[in-house]
């Protein structure tokens, strides 16, 4: 499985990419809306995880346009609260938001995962 994972927060990017391709996943990133939408028509993606809050294109406009010429899962984080930014986001495509950490990804052992 193949995928993008977009924020401007590049820790928080790293800490992400590094655990999923723990598991086995095979990860590319960026760190801006523009490129994402770059990548995701170029790159073939199995989902994207993309930040909403992100330099030259937000995290909606890069969804707004990946979804004029992709289906791909995409799942939005965000520090936002607001149901007005879920609510809109979750109807056009589907897609699931999560709440972004605001600390590095704990380790497998930390969560008590073995």
């Amino acid at each position: 499985m193949k995928i993008l994972v977009v924020d401007d927060e590049k820790l928080l990017v790293k800490g992400i990419k590094f655990n999923l391709e723990n598991e086995g996943y095979t990860v590319d990133s960026c760190y801006d809306g523009e490129t994402a939408v770059t990548m995701a028509r170029e790159g073939n993606y199995d989902l994207i995880i993309l930040d909403l809050m992100m330099p030259k294109k937000d995290g909606l406009e890069a969804c707004q346009e990946i979804r004029s010429f992709s289906t791909v899962p995409i799942i939005m984080l965000t520090a936002r609260s607001g149901t007005q930014t879920c609510s809109w986001a979750l109807s056009p495509a589907r897609m699931i938001m999560s709440q972004s950490p605001s600390t590095s990804l704990p380790s497998r052992r930390a969560s008590g995962r073995s």
